[in-house]
């Protein structure tokens, strides 16, 4: 049996219409509004399970790199206002810190937290 084409595009878009067509109910419109229950929820940090060579190398990266980090470098220039001549001096505080929270979520322990 043939299917023709043009017939089943004329049925969904006859189909589309509708349903898209507001509710006349005694000579007024009235649209219909569907209300869903959000179901899903973004989950914290902490209850991602990240494990074998991706996770070897971002723990690799939090405990080596992010937390090993002389975080008293990155202060100095708030310290000794160094930004007078509008240079991004503390930008680099910025994106290390961002990092440390992040991985603060991400695994979070007293050592991470005396850090922060």
């Amino acid at each position: 049996m043939k299917i023709n084409s043009g017939f089943f595009l004329g049925v969904l878009l006859i189909c589309t219409f509708c349903i898209y067509l507001p509710v006349n109910v005694k000579g007024r419109s009235v649209e219909k509004t569907i209300v869903v229950k959000n179901v899903l929820s973004p989950g914290l940090f902490s209850s991602a399970k990240i494990e074998g060579f991706v996770g070897a190398k971002l723990k690799n990266c939090v405990e080596n790199g992010v937390m090993d980090k002389s975080y008293n470098l990155y202060a100095i220039p708030f310290k000794d206002k160094l930004d007078d001549g509008g240079g991004f001096t503390g930008e680099f505080w910025g994106k290390w810190f961002t990092s440390a929270a992040l991985a603060y979520a991400w695994k979070p322990s007293a050592a991470y937290r005396d850090i922060i």
